[in-house]
Formats: C-alpha cells, structure tokens, sequence
C-alpha cells in the first residue's frame, strides 16, 4: 500500500520502513495459519440459475467477489437525482474484497481486478492469466519473477523481498508484474503545484480519462465506457477506480472498488434488470471518494492497464471465463424423453410464497397446479397427526402411489414444502424459494396461527436454509434452483423466469422427439 513510484524509487535505493511496508516490515514470514487460510482461498458456492433463455446454467459464487457491478452502479447513479452526470469503466470487471482476518493485502486484491478486466476484454497477455484468478501468494511470486526479470527490480532492494510476507506493496509492484506479461501499463504520479492541490489535480485528470473514452455528443447522464479500471494508491491505501460523477451542486467524486469493503448485500440480490432501490444515495455511498477524503493526502499514484484494441466486428457480451465463475448450460432431458411438458417441484419453507408461485405459473404456463396437502386430504394420504406441532404426517408412499399415473404425464407445478420423496425421474427442475428477511418471514407466519414452537421451527429451517440443502442431497445439483421471494415483485420476477425454462424445455423437448 505504500505510495512510491517508479520515478521517485530512480532517486533513492534506501530500504523503505514502516510507513510505506505497513507494520509487518521485519516479517520474514507470515503466520502459518494466515498462509494456510490464503492457499484455501474464499468459499465458493455453487447454485444454479434460470438464464434469460430459459436454459439452466450453473455459477460458482466465490465469497469476496462479484460480477456485474459497473451496471449496477450504472443504474444507482440514474436513480440518483443529485448526481448530473456520470461515468463508469468497461463492466469487464470483478469487485474483489479482503478475506476476513486477512490483513492488509489491499495492493494484491486490486491487481486481481485488473486482471479480471484483462481477461475478459482479451487484452495482450491474457493468455498468460487463464483459470482462477491468481492468489496472493501467486502474486507474490508473480512480482519477485518480474523483479528478476528487470523490472523495476529496485522494488526487491528496498522492501527486502515479499514472498511469503505480509509487507505492503505499491504501484511499482503492480506495474512491474503487469509488464512481465507483456501488458503495457501507464504508471503516473500525481501531487500538487502552486495553482493546484493534488486532490483537485487527480479528479481534473480522471475526469479528462473518462471524458475522452466517452462516446461524442452524447447528453446521457450516465455514460457506460469501454475504458479500463485504474489502480489507484495514496499513502497507506489501494483501490480500484471504476467511474467519475459531478454532483448537480458541481462537486465531483470517484466511484471506486475498495478491497477493505464487502460488496452490499443488496447489491447482490439487485443485479436483475427490473430490480429497484430503495435508496440510491445510500448504496453509493461506499463507493464514493470526493474531496473531504482525496484531501487528506499529498500525493497520489495511478496506474492504467490498456484499453482494448477496437474489435474488427461487433462483439458478443464479455465471456466469464474463470475457472470459478464459469458457467455452462445444462441438459434438462436426460429423464423426461416421454413427457411432452415438464413437471416443476416449488418447495420452501412455509411463508415463502409457494402457493402464489404455483397460481401464477399456472395460468402464465398452462402446467397445473399440484398441492400435494390438498391432494394428501382428498386422498387420505395422512398417517397421523402430530398434536405438538399441530400438524397430520404424510404416508409419503400413499401418497406418491395417489399420483404416480398423473406425475408420470408431466405438466404439473407440484407446490409442496418437502421435496426429497418425490424420484429423480419424475422431476425436471426443483425451486426452492427463499425468504432471506427473519422479519417478514415471521409476519407472514403469524398470521397463521400457528403455536410459538412450530413457528420457531419453520423460521429456524429458513435461516439454516434446510430445505435448500435436502434439495441439493436429492436431486441433482443441475436442476435445482435458489430464488428469493421475499419483495412484492419477487413473485412476478420469478415466475418469468420460470415461464422462460418451461418453454425452452418444451422446444427442447420438441426437437429431440
């Protein structure tokens, strides 16, 4: 995180200190458990999703990162009326955080930014960063190899080396890495002069960037560029700038990835198109830098990769290629070859909105709606009945006997909160929904009547996400989605997209009969 340049490192050799290496200079090594933790790397989630296609496609959700956030910041800044106008990098880019208990890595999570970036825009050397994003200690590797290489190897006199350590690194790190793979970077220093404070030069300069990369004649208000990320350094702190804004007031901030903050929660769960917020000026706030914080600090470094050379014909999206974020479609026939129409489970916890699913679907769809509590009393399928909980037991094989000969046609939304009984075969795709709010999941179960314990027992199953997990050990893990259900327009979110699946699987269907 130290602030020294590859021009001012030209005029001395001395070994850098505290300031600049952070509080672990004389560190030889770092701390066996930390070592262990970085090698392990974030948790990676693996759940499936309904494309806009209909097809199902498989992410790995890796735990400190996240795509697709440029548009999202797109769309906060249109929402937000003070801003005039608005600026933002290529989306070609991943916000990567810290690890918890991770330390101050802020330089290494901001080159794995960039790297993202030149992934996925195919830039001269990507080749050499194919896979998982390189981890810390990789990057480590990564900079002592450049530094053997010549490059700006003054680095390994002055920090004493890095491998293995928990120092600091800076500009000059990251550009030498950058330019051992063949990836010219520009590196800049900026402070200020008599006429100009170095917080006002900075944004002068990363306005003219933005400005420059922009569409001509263009009035939108916000402008979604092609351009690169920058790495960004001041004194004891790296970030990452994605994006310029001028306030309707006149003042200017940058729009940053910090590697220090998480990336919101309900920024995740807003990446759909017809998402809304429910306060824009909020959600930005983290990831403002005006000047009440740019002033703080006498000198600051950039460092920009290059943009991506002008394509020779339209391009498609960007591709997620990384080894955790690839996603690849997934056949849905390998059972179903005599059904002409899928059959659909919609489980969860009860309070999470099956019923109303099912209903919808039904007349969007055509399929039927199945209630497997409505059926289990017009068929006597209960085995007993539970007084502690106040609830009848299913005989699950009654029950499945009951409805074997209309499962088998296909064609049903099978509403019901327990999926692990149903087999594989009469099944083509399983939603469980979810209710991430404990608050409006306990006001949807009170008005239910129901004793303190069994409500206690079925928000308890929602928080540990029970139900999810019986779904993953039953079926497959291609076929099994995760949707929230928890706004008032989750319903109509989620049944589009079910709707979307139902008619790929149709056509699907079609052509392979």
């Amino acid at each position: 995180m130290a602030c020294h340049s590859k021009e001012a490192r030209a005029e001395m050799t001395r070994r850098l200190g505290r300031a600049e290496l952070g509080p672990h200079v004389h560190e030889r090594q770092m701390p066996f458990w930390l070592r262990k933790m970085l090698e392990r790397g974030a948790k990676v989630t693996h759940t499936n999703q309904i494309a806009p296609d209909g097809t199902l496609r498989k992410l790995g959700t890796v735990e400190n990162e996240a795509t697709d956030i440029i548009p999202i910041l797109g769309r906060l800044c249109r929402a937000d009326k003070s801003v005039s106008r608005a600026f933002l990098c290529s989306p070609r880019i991943w916000q990567i955080s810290k690890l918890p208990r991770e330390g101050g890595f802020c330089g290494y999570r901001n080159i794995q930014m960039l790297i993202s970036y030149i992934r996925q825009s195919d830039l001269p050397g990507h080749d050499c960063l194919s896979g998982s994003l390189p981890t810390i200690l990789q990057l480590q590797d990564m900079i002592e190899h450049a530094w053997d290489m010549g490059f700006n190897s003054v680095g390994r006199e002055e920090t004493g080396g890095i491998r293995g350590t928990r120092k600091f690194i800076g500009t000059s790190e990251a550009q030498a890495l950058f330019l051992s793979l063949g990836i010219q970077c520009e590196a800049r220093s900026i402070g200020g002069t008599q006429q100009l404070q170095a917080h006002d030069a900075l944004l002068s300069i990363i306005a003219d960037y933005f400005r420059q990369g922009s569409p001509c004649h263009t009035n939108e208000k916000v402008v979604m560029t092609c351009l690169p990320p920058i790495y960004f350094q001041h004194q004891g702190h790296s970030l990452t700038i994605v994006g310029f804004e001028i306030r309707d007031n006149g003042s200017a901030n940058l729009l940053v990835f910090d590697p220090m903050l998480k990336v919101p929660s309900g920024m995740k769960r807003s990446m759909g198109p017809g998402s809304r917020f429910r306060d824009p000026l909020h959600a930005l706030k983290r990831y403002r830098r005006g000047t009440s914080y740019l002033q703080k600090y006498q000198l600051f470094e950039i460092l920009k990769p290059p943009p991506p050379p002008p394509p020779a014909r339209s391009r498609s999206r960007p591709s997620f290629t990384g080894k955790n974020f690839q996603f690849w479609l997934l056949g849905t026939a390998a059972e179903a070859k005599m059904r002409t129409t899928p059959n659909v489970i919609i489980t969860g916890t009860p309070g999470v909105g099956k019923t109303v699913h099912c209903q919808q679907l039904a007349q969007d769809t055509g399929l039927q709606h199945l209630s497997i509590n409505q059926v289990a009393k017009e068929r006597d399928c209960f085995e007993t009945y539970d007084s502690e909980l106040e609830t009848w037991v299913v005989d699950e094989d009654k029950l499945l006997d009951a409805i074997e000969e209309e499962i088998l046609e296909g064609g049903y939304l099978i509403d019901w909160h327990a999926c692990d009984l149903f087999p594989k075969s009469w099944i083509d795709l399983v939603v469980v929904l979810r209710c991430p709010s404990t608050s409006v999941h306990y006001d949807r179960l009170s008005t239910r009547s129901y004793k303190q314990e069994k409500l206690q027992e079925n928000l308890d199953a929602e928080i540990f996400g029970v139900l999810l997990e019986e779904a993953r050990e039953a079926f497959d893990e291609e076929v099994v989605v995760e949707l929230s259900s928890e706004r008032d327009d989750d319903v109509e979110n989620n049944c589009a997209r079910i709707s979307t699946w139902i008619e790929s699987w149709k056509k699907d269907h079609s052509e392979v009969e």
